[in-house]
């Protein structure tokens, strides 16, 4: 168990990127298979679960204090809000 405050703080950098990896990764799961759902209730359904996952990661990727793991993170969701722009206008 560590007891270090920096080793605690690598740890705790450590897991927000972790899970704000896989939330990005989910929203584009989530975006894919909302390009081959025909009921377009399903497909409002996941498009709004990737909205809201853009929406996590917009509001904690400001905690991450590696700047280069910060901006791929921003560049990513950025593509994803495109993505979600053009899905909106077909």
């Amino acid at each position: 168990m560590p007891t270090d405050l920096s080793e605690l703080e690598r740890q705790s950098q450590k897991a927000l990127v972790d899970f704000l990896r896989a939330e990005l990764k989910l929203a584009y799961t989530f975006r894919e298979i909302s390009q081959g759902t025909r009921d377009s209730s399903h497909r409002a359904k996941l498009l709004e679960n990737v909205r809201k996952a853009a929406s996590t990661i917009r509001h904690f990727e400001g905690r991450i204090t590696d700047k280069a793991e910060r901006q791929a993170l921003n560049e990513a969701v950025e593509e994803l809000e495109a993505l979600l722009s053009a899905d909106k206008n077909q």
